[in-house]
């Protein structure tokens, strides 16, 4: 894969950031893209998530860095609707492109990752795992 997620919820960022570390900078530029989506782990009797980020880190010259700023996802900030990421054609198909790409394509278009949408994924996650539990009661 070019683009990988790394997903964290009681592992320390530090390591999350060591993985992607890792998989950018040991894999020969094979993965140009890593999102690291960290959770911070339900409190003892907690039933919703209380904070909650994304990062995304590309190679650079051979050097995992971290492009833009941290995205909050827990507690939702009041742009969370309008918040994405985005990753072009270019960095998803790199050197495929030319083979892949349909004609009315350019490298600069780029694929929109919604956050809200992960959010709301995150929620019925959370809300499934603690109905397992039995913590929630189905409504």
């Amino acid at each position: 894969p070019i683009v990988v997620f790394e997903f964290g919820y009681a592992e320390p960022y530090d390591d999350l950031k060591a993985d992607v570390k890792l998989l950018l900078e040991g894999t020969e530029g094979k993965i140009t893209k890593a999102v690291i989506i960290k959770l911070q782990p339900l409190r003892e009797g907690g039933t919703e998530i209380q904070k909650g980020f994304v990062d995304m880190w590309h190679l650079c010259d051979g050097q995992a860095q971290k492009c833009g700023g941290r995205k909050n996802l827990f507690p939702p900030p009041a742009s969370h609707a309008s918040q994405k990421l985005e990753i072009s054609l270019k960095d998803i198909l790199h050197e495929e492109f030319g083979n892949l790409a349909s004609n009315n394509w350019s490298k600069d278009n780029t694929l929109v990752l919604k956050l809200d949408s992960l959010w709301k994924s995150i929620n019925k996650a959370t809300k499934r795992h603690l109905f397992r539990k039995g913590v929630l009661e189905e409504e």
